[in-house]
């Protein structure tokens, strides 16, 4: 692990970036994201009288997982991870949407919605103002645009020149000094851009099972969250906006190349395929297979003609 803050480049020098155990905080921020969302998610759609964890029942659950909503994303501010913060500002409204289509929030509730962010934005506006002045305002900011389409432009050409197979999984730092016709300001670091990286790297072919492999598991996040159990339904529900949240973030990043926000995402995916088959009755059916044929499939249907009890 590193020993020693991440950091940002400011008008003022640099800033200090906190990443918790993983190893960049942008890496942290895939996660948080996502477990935030999720909180938010588990206490718009579940019912209140299915969960029960010590002395939070009912309304004291949901108070709960609100709470744990905006603890989890609070990481993303102090870490400035811009890449997190602009899927969790994608994902966000799709939740609200279907939250609205699934009538778990009603006129009353969207009004509180919106009292609830105003409050917060109001409240938060000092420290939002000092990350924008330190972040977005900074005259390193768009030095850092200029870098990463470089790597953006760079990633497309080693894609075009070798269209079908790539260079090989993990090669673009290796290779990339090879193709680079111009002074990279992020020279060393892959490109920032998951398709681009995977495309560069593995090809259409690559590029196709990818895509292949998210929207599977895509799908049947939403196919779970249409079902009638309402625990599993929300289950589904927060599988479809934690891969709108993945969606979006990864478009400036490559987070899901790492080991831990990837097994989050399979985690997710097992999560969505086991609630699936409970859904689908599966479990009870594949019992019942197991079992030997009942009494009433051994027993005729009907009685012969004026046969005694």
């Amino acid at each position: 692990m590193p020993t020693a803050l991440d950091v940002r480049t400011t008008n003022s020098g640099t800033v200090g970036r906190p990443f918790g155990s993983f190893t960049h905080p942008v890496f942290m921020a895939a996660i948080m994201g996502v477990l935030s969302l999720a909180a938010i998610t588990l206490c718009i759609f579940i019912e209140s009288p299915r969960l029960r964890i010590g002395p939070l029942h009912g309304r004291r659950i949901r108070v709960a997982l609100a709470a744990l909503g905006f603890v989890f994303a609070l990481p993303i501010v102090i870490s400035q991870a811009r890449s997190a913060a602009l899927g969790w500002a994608v994902a966000f409204p799709v939740l609200i949407a279907i939250g609205v289509r699934y009538k778990k929030i009603n006129r009353k509730g969207l009004a509180w919605l919106g009292v609830g962010l105003v409050a917060a934005l109001i409240a938060g506006s000092p420290i939002l103002y000092h990350y924008y002045r330190k972040d977005v305002a900074s005259a390193h900011f768009p030095l850092e645009i200029q870098a990463r389409w470089q790597l953006n432009s760079l990633a497309a050409h080693i894609w075009a020149t070798h269209l079908w197979a790539g260079i090989g999984l993990n090669n673009f730092q290796q290779v990339m000094d090879q193709y680079n016709t111009k002074n990279l300001i992020f020279n060393g670091n892959p490109v920032h851009n998951l398709l681009l990286l995977q495309g560069s790297e593995t090809g259409i072919l690559g590029v196709i099972g990818m895509v292949f492999i998210g929207l599977t598991f895509f799908g049947l996040a939403i196919k779970l969250s249409r079902v009638g159990d309402p625990l599993l339904r929300s289950i589904g529900v927060m599988a479809v906006v934690a891969y709108v949240f993945w969606y979006a973030e990864e478009q400036l990043e490559f987070s899901l190349r790492e080991d831990a926000p990837l097994a989050l995402f399979w985690i997710l995916a097992g999560l969505v395929v086991a609630s699936l088959r409970i859904a689908n009755g599966e479990a009870e059916l594949a019992g019942a297979a197991e079992r030997p044929a009942s009494a009433r499939e051994l027993v005729p249907a009907s009685s012969p003609a004026g046969g005694g009890g």
